[in-house]
């Protein structure tokens, strides 16, 4: 099965919860982003805290959703 593509965005975390975190982009949205589909190589994670900043990697479906893409 072939791995699906990934889409890379600069982001700063805004807030979490147990099961996802919320993001603003550089355009200033802010998206939640469940926790499930941030790829292994992403910079902001479930461990990520409020004003921490880096590349989010997820899934290229979900950034198309969010307009991202």
């Amino acid at each position: 099965m072939a791995e699906a593509e990934q889409y890379e965005i600069e982001v700063k975390v805004k807030h979490k919860t147990a099961k996802a975190i919320l993001v603003e982009a550089e355009d200033g949205e802010e998206h939640w982003i469940p926790f499930s589909q941030i790829h292994d190589d992403s910079e902001i994670y479930e461990s990520s805290k409020k004003d921490d900043e880096g590349k989010l990697v997820i899934s290229e479906w979900l950034a198309k959703k969010i307009g991202w893409s």
